[in-house]
């Protein structure tokens, strides 16, 4: 039963994740370098997301996000075993 509840906390921060992700972090494509970015420029087409944060950023969060959910689930799981 942990082992189920283990999971569903990696999907939910997963979840937090990708939406933060696709939201606030800029992506674009670089028609000069042919290659995907995270700045934009003259030569950078706008693919999603905007400006506000950049993937270490993101990382923090997420980790926060994590710590957080961590403890409370933890104490949920055990208070079911004890």
């Amino acid at each position: 039963m942990s082992m189920s509840i283990i999971k569903h906390v990696i999907n939910v921060n997963n979840y937090v994740l990708v939406y933060i992700q696709v939201y606030f972090v800029l992506s674009g494509y670089d028609r000069k370098r042919e290659c995907i970015v995270e700045r934009p420029g003259p030569t950078v087409d706008h693919i999603c997301g905007s400006e506000c944060l950049d993937n270490h950023s993101v990382n923090l969060l997420s980790s926060l996000s994590t710590a957080c959910m961590a403890p409370l689930i933890a104490f949920k799981v055990w208070t079911i075993f004890t």
